[in-house]
């Protein structure tokens, strides 16, 4: 047994996969001691495991998925992150209730419907598997690939030398990069299914936004801050549509 500290919540420190390899080292003939240091794993929990009296690695009572069932739906969630368009807790709900209505087998759910405590008992046993906040963009940014940003610049250099003007790519304070970033007035906080450990979590709109405040950032290659870009939202653009007014910060920091 693990040393656990007083009032102190203890965590496992290993997951499935690290006691499936161990395991694997164990049966070609390392030492349990080695295999226990390796994998930060309690012998005790090794030599139990090893046992004829282990019976399965799940959480609470038998799942109603089988592990390569679920593995399947693993997958479905990995496919759609890939595309952008991830999926949500609903979804997987709705998944798992269609394969029950298509492959009847006996269950707690309502309608064979899973609940809150299904689908958070998934997760523990899928750690590959994390909630995120996901970050919309447009369907034609998704399609934009590194190849295609390549061969723009590509382009712009030749379109730069062609005009005799190819020493301003030479001049750090006369190359600059733009970027916006915009702050939702009615911002919606649905979570989203991805891979444990996915630096960006993108979501491909399919609507209109909903009112924003944008501001447009500009620096230069020698790092310098051009003065902001704020785009607000006015009250009869509110009402009418996408007009807005655009304001900029002037040298003693006042919108101009």
């Amino acid at each position: 047994m693990p040393k656990i500290v007083q009032d102190e919540k203890y965590y496992k420190k290993y997951t499935e996969n690290d006691i499936q390899k161990a395991l694997e080292e164990i049966k070609i003939g390392k030492p349990l001691r080695v295999v226990s240091r390796q994998y930060k794993i309690p012998r005790a929990t090794l030599q139990f495991r090893k046992s004829q009296n282990y019976v399965k690695p799940t959480f609470g009572p038998n799942p109603i998925l089988s592990s390569d069932e679920e593995k399947i739906l693993v997958n479905w969630i990995f496919e759609n992150h890939k595309r952008g368009v991830p999926r949500r807790k609903d979804d997987v709900q709705e998944s798992v209730k269609e394969f029950l209505d298509q492959r009847p087998r006996e269950n707690p759910f309502v309608n064979n419907c899973p609940g809150e405590t299904w689908y958070r008992a998934f997760l523990r046993r899928n750690p590959e598997v994390t909630e995120r906040t996901s970050e919309a963009v447009t369907a034609a940014s998704a399609n934009v690939s590194e190849s295609n940003i390549k061969k723009w610049f590509a382009e712009i250099e030749d379109y730069l030398t062609s005009k005799g003007f190819r020493e301003i790519l030479d001049d750090p304070t006369r190359v600059m990069n733009a970027d916006e970033t915009c702050f939702h007035l009615c911002p919606k906080n649905n979570k989203v299914l991805a891979p444990r450990g996915a630096r960006n979590v993108y979501e491909v709109e399919h609507a209109f936004s909903k009112a924003t405040l944008t501001v447009m950032f500009t620096f230069t290659a020698s790092g310098q801050v051009t003065p902001p870009m704020i785009v607000h939202i006015s009250v009869r653009a509110s009402r009418m549509g996408n007009r807005s007014f655009r304001y900029r910060l002037d040298e003693n920091g006042r919108y101009e």
